[in-house]
């Protein structure tokens, strides 16, 4: 580490000043070498010989006035190591801290970082750690402590706490550097890579739900339209076995919109910002549109899926569309942690003014970043560019669980996975 140099503590950052001035300053030497010039030559250009006396003298003078307006435009030799910090922080265009190497306390942040990370006061003069979330899945305040490169590299993504109480994976690049005759580390928080990256994402998935709402459900009402005129005898008379293929191609085709309303309710991302409708809601048939949407991918992985549904069971008031959402992430979420070959069970069972809803895999269980999640109560599911939500895998189910007004109540032993939650029967 760099040791403050000897004598006056602001000589090394005047330096560091001054060396911001030189562009100008050889802008000005270069404007009255020009002028000189012209004067040697001044007799294609008809200056008389009177004025070569007074033109270099006039130069000399407007030398000196950019001298003294630089001088007096420069900004001030701050007096202490955080106000060099800040006002070096000053021109970062993205939330920034600097870190003490040594010891990872924060010692400055500018106003981007205010704003995103919270006052000064509760956060200068900390440990780098007050940063991370929660469950922080790399320690910042150990890379910020361990970094050496001068130029700036990028760290990764790391789980931070916001201003708002949420947590968020942000990009980080960091740079060491002296500052006041100090190293400094210097983090760069770049929440804007994170939102044109998801905006840019959301754009494709908006149009990609968009075109298979087009291209599909357009002919599939169109051939129901058909098959219901036609087995209704508007467009004449026809056999029973005419009439019984025609409801089966209308029933087909309602199935097969259901599947497209399924794909479109899930993939969109603006449908997980939108109010909750909560209404009677048939469970079986909600959780069999769920099947039907996760077979294929359970297929592919070799995970076998088991739905055991009572018939029979009463209607639960609910958002089918939220709990439709959280269904399909949490089984998602089970044929992600099964090996090959395992299995995912999903049971209803009755119970009291509510029905139990518990799904089982055979997998490798979760990890302490997801447990420890799941330990912490409930928070609304947070939506970011584009109305993307901005936390997947469990977190985003205990955010719809919450939404609902649930909660969501997990086992893992490492070896396999059990969630459960009621729905309140209408």
């Amino acid at each position: 580490m760099l040791e403050p140099a000897s004598g006056d503590r602001g000589f090394v950052y005047q330096r560091s000043l001054a060396k911001k001035r030189f562009a100008l300053l050889y802008a000005a030497g270069i404007v009255l070498i020009l002028v000189l010039i012209l004067i040697i030559v001044r007799l294609p250009l008809g200056i008389q010989p009177a004025a070569a006396v007074g033109f270099p003298v006039a130069m000399l003078a407007s030398t000196a006035l950019v001298f003294v307006l630089l001088v007096l435009a420069a900004p001030a030799v701050p007096g202490s190591r955080a106000a060099a910090l800040e006002q070096s922080m000053s021109v970062i265009y993205d939330p920034a801290i600097a870190i003490e190497p040594g010891t990872g306390e924060i010692l400055a942040m500018n106003d981007l970082a205010v704003d995103v990370f919270g006052p000064r006061e509760g956060l200068v003069g900390r440990s780098a750690g007050v940063l991370a979330g929660d469950t922080p899945s790399r320690n910042i305040e150990e890379e910020a402590i361990g970094f050496s490169s001068p130029e700036y590299t990028r760290l990764g993504y790391f789980t931070l706490r916001l201003a708002t109480g949420s947590t968020r994976q942000l990009p980080v690049i960091a740079r060491l550097g002296n500052i006041y005759n100090h190293d400094t580390v210097m983090l760069v928080f770049r929440a804007d890579e994170v939102d044109r990256a998801l905006a840019d994402f959301a754009r494709v998935q908006e149009r990609l739900m968009s075109n298979i709402s087009h291209e599909l459900r357009t002919p599939l009402n169109v051939v129901m339209g058909f098959s219901e005129l036609l087995s209704s005898g508007t467009l004449g008379d026809m056999t029973e076995k005419q009439i019984d293929g025609a409801e089966e191609i209308r029933t087909g085709g309602q199935r097969m919109l259901d599947v497209v309303d399924d794909l479109l309710d899930i993939g969109r991302a603006r449908n997980y910002g939108l109010e909750m409708e909560p209404s009677a809601t048939d469970v079986g048939d909600l959780v069999q549109r769920v099947r039907n949407l996760t077979t294929g991918t359970a297929r592919r992985e070799k995970v076998a899926l088991q739905f055991d549904i009572i018939e029979d069971l009463q209607p639960a008031y609910i958002d089918a569309r939220t709990c439709k959402q959280m269904l399909y992430h949490l089984i998602l979420g089970a044929i992600d942690r099964s090996a090959s070959d395992g299995a995912i069970t999903l049971t209803l069972k009755p119970e009291d003014e509510a029905i139990v809803v518990t799904i089982s895999d055979t997998g490798k269980g979760l990890d302490e970043d997801e447990l420890a999640v799941l330990q912490s109560p409930p928070q609304d599911v947070p939506i970011g560019a584009e109305g993307l939500p901005m936390v997947l895998g469990v977190r985003l189910c205990s955010g719809l669980a919450g939404r609902m007004g649930m909660e969501l109540n997990w086992q893992s032993n490492g070896a396999e996975t059990t969630v459960s939650f009621a729905l309140p029967v209408a």
